[in-house]
């Protein structure tokens, strides 16, 4: 961190008092605590402590991790330049103790960066003893490799990144990484983890901000954390210091939320800059996304309006208009998010999109309202945070809180939030990864409004699965047909529709759910209806070898072909996250046995539930002439499972594995 402020007001205050001596005995102390050689853990430098003892004390503190970072810290310092303009530049320093073999892994390093942030003096090496003598390896400016970074969900796209490879790691070796950043947009400070991929002994955040500025922040997932904060105003500067010890790594369980919902870390984002709101709060935030847009599309093409005529010229209602709109949008304008600088917050113009045919989500975004515009719908650009992000509006007001840009129609007095990213979604469904998530509308140049997208019942999610079996020997023969709607159509038509063949058999295999049978897929066919944009229909037909068990004249059948749950036990003394559920589903399978002639049903296994409101199964056993139908119902009214709800959970997997364990058994007579 920058005490250089301090050190002058100290001297200023010293000279006022005619204390020389004093202000001699303060700077020296002063700068004895606040300065560690070269900023390093006094153990690895000091050559009055042994290296080896602190390698083993941690060792021992830290006896399941291959590394740890001895310090995590990153100051940032928010003053004036000398032409009033503000200043943003952060300090970055990164320690990493090697304490196994196979630390190799985290030997990689990058350095990401933005049009928003300008990289500076990166210093990295490698710390190392030889022969009781400190050696440090660097690495030389040709080892640095910058690459982009993509993301779908990203509103802006210009990250990119200087990746290297630190040089000579094993047990013992501390790597070493400092860089400066400038940061060039005041709204973008950004987030600071306390925590990381590996055990962190000191973590520390520092602001360091010019009176005149002001700003606020906001914690998450620290509970159970000890986080020190302090305060304190030094000269002309306020110092804002958040420091925690000795904590654990992240914890990345199967299907939990992002890491920003549990691990503990820090927004922090200016409010004001001299009585200037910047962020202040949501209408702050809404003002800049409105500067940024409002010119986009003062110009539209002529034969826009034409082709939207002719969209819309048989549709009586608003509603088909709209959704005929959507429909052309999503089939005509390809998804693709390639973005630079401010680009990233700015949607391209309508008719640059209409004649590009391609777009990142701002861009379909832009056209969609536009058209909708031409077809006298009330529409206006959407601002939106994925599921991915916890935030609200309310809590950081900032950019942080968004990552994503869609299109809202206003019919009959209903927002329809609209997504032409996803080229098989049904209109007037928004994209599972928004559901439930504030949306900032923006009307006009005062007006906003922010709007909670609605969560998708399970009756909209609805996949419906008919099997007819046939028993060849050991082997079965099944010819089937699956209705899918809501997200499952959503979901089939990019992992099946959209796949070369050997691909396309994969993912259906996955979505019947008996990969682990190994079935060997014929023929695939779909049906996907223009004017009914709700389902998907697909046929096929597949074999699967030595499923049956002969024994004599017996035949045991186990019809559980698909076994969507079967490894879903919750390891409730382990896991700390809820489990994430991507959509509310209803899940029914129905497979028909023909049973062969001169057999005869010898025994069926009994029907199985386990129902509450928020998940559960039925399975039902029936005889119908000569069929034996097997009927098996799987649904979830929720989009996580949380923790009070774990016992229930495994009480309903439980039940489903001893379901999936009986066969029916067939007697050749």
């Amino acid at each position: 961190m920058n005490r250089t402020p301090l050190l002058i007001w100290l001297f200023s205050e010293s000279i006022k008092g005619k204390q020389t001596m004093l202000f001699f005995l303060i700077v020296v102390c002063l700068w004895a605590i606040t300065h560690p050689i070269s900023g390093q853990p006094k153990p690895i430098n000091s050559p009055n402590v042994s290296h080896h003892a602190y390698l083993n004390q941690m060792q021992k503190t830290y006896p399941n991790a291959k590394a740890i970072f001895t310090l995590k810290r990153k100051t940032i310092n928010i003053g004036f330049e000398k032409n009033d303009s503000i200043s943003i530049v952060a300090e970055n320093r990164f320690e990493m103790l090697h304490l196994k073999n196979k630390s190799e892994q985290y030997a990689t390093e990058s350095v990401p960066f933005s049009k928003f942030n300008q990289i500076l003096n990166i210093n990295a090496y490698t710390q190392v003893y030889e022969n009781s003598k400190l050696k440090r390896i660097k690495v030389q400016e040709k080892d640095y490799v910058t690459s982009s970074i993509v993301s779908k969900n990203w509103f802006y796209d210009d990250y990119k990144e200087k990746t290297f490879l630190f040089p000579a790691v094993a047990p013992g070796a501390l790597t070493v990484l400092n860089y400066k950043e400038v940061i060039k947009e005041p709204r973008f400070l950004g987030v600071f983890y306390l925590n990381s991929y590996v055990p962190v002994e000191k973590s520390e955040y520092v602001l360091v901000v010019h009176k005149d500025i002001k700003i606020a922040y906001k914690l998450y997932g620290t509970q159970g954390v000890n986080v020190n904060f302090t305060k304190k105003k030094v000269g002309e500067q306020i110092i804002y210091t958040w420091r925690a010890d000795k904590l654990a790594e992240y914890k990345i369980e199967k299907d939990a939320p992002s890491l920003s919902y549990y691990e503990p870390h820090i927004i922090a984002y200016i409010t004001e800059i001299k009585k200037k709101p910047l962020l202040a709060n949501a209408n702050s935030l809404y003002q800049w996304y409105y500067s940024l847009t409002k010119d986009v599309n003062k110009e539209v093409l002529a034969e826009m309006q034409v082709l939207v005529d002719t969209l819309v010229k048989d549709k009586p209602t608003d509603r088909e208009k709209a959704k005929t709109i959507f429909q052309w949008v999503q089939n005509h304008i390809k998804y693709i998010a390639i973005e630079d600088g401010l680009s990233g917050f700015i949607p391209k113009s309508a008719s640059e999109v209409f004649k590009n045919r391609h777009g990142d989500c701002k861009d379909m975004s832009s056209i969609i309202v536009t058209m909708l515009k031409m077809a006298n719908i009330p529409a206006y650009l959407t601002w939106i945070g994925t599921r991915k992000l916890p935030y609200t509006y309310y809590d950081v007001p900032t950019p942080m809180v968004d990552n994503h840009m869609i299109a809202t129609a206003k019919i009959d007095g209903e927002n329809i939030f609209l997504d032409a990213t996803d080229s098989y979604l049904p209109f007037n469904m928004p994209t599972a990864m928004i559901q439930g998530k504030e949306a900032m509308i923006g009307i006009d140049s005062l007006h906003y409004e922010i709007a909670t997208v609605p969560v998708v019942k399970s009756e909209e999610n609805v996949l419906i699965d008919t099997s007819y079996v046939d028993i060849v020997g050991e082997n079965i023969k099944a010819k089937g047909k699956m209705l899918l709607t809501g997200y499952y159509k959503s979901n089939a038509g990019l992992d099946i529709l959209e796949k070369k063949k050997e691909e396309q058999k994969n993912n259906l295999v996955r979505l019947l759910g008996c990969d682990y049978l190994h079935p060997e897929v014929g023929q695939i066919t779909y049906y996907l209806a223009e004017e009914n944009d709700q389902q998907i229909d697909i046929a096929y037909d597949f074999l699967v070898e030595k499923h049956t068990k002969i024994a004599g004249k017996e035949i045991f059948l186990n019809l559980h072909l698909d076994r969507k749950w079967q490894y879903e036990m919750i390891d409730i003394g382990k896991r700390k996250t809820d489990r994430e559920i991507e959509y509310k589903f209803n899940d029914v399978r129905c497979y028909v046995v023909n049973v062969p002639k001169d057999c005869k049903i010898e025994f069926i296994p009994p029907n199985s539930s386990f129902q509450n409101e928020k998940f559960g199964f039925s399975i039902e056993y029936a005889v119908k002439e000569n069929q034996l139908i097997m009927t098996k119902k799987m649904y979830c009214n929720v989009l996580f499972i949380t923790s009070k709800d774990f016992h229930l959970w495994n009480e309903m997997i439980k039940s489903l594995d001893i379901a999936y364990r009986n066969s029916v058994k067939i007697v050749n007579h």
